[in-house]
């Protein structure tokens, strides 16, 4: 059985694959049926559907607020 990995507008998501401008790391912006990110280094807005976006997502990054309270 697969986890459900829950997404929630502006995650942080590294991408298995890079941007073509050299970045992996994107904004979630919409979540749906589709998944609607922009890329943090050139801002790029990119809309993938979920099952593809699920399946190209390596990892989620702490929000900022996370790792402060760690720190």
């Amino acid at each position: 059985m697969q986890t459900v990995i829950r997404f929630s507008v502006g995650d942080l998501v590294k991408m298995k694959k890079i941007h073509p401008c050299g970045c992996a790391v994107f904004r979630i912006l919409r979540v749906g049926s589709d998944i609607r990110v922009t890329c943090t280094q050139c801002l790029r807005e990119v809309t993938l559907d979920r099952l593809k976006f699920e399946k190209s997502v390596k990892n989620v990054l702490p929000k900022p607020s996370e790792e402060a309270s760690h720190g």
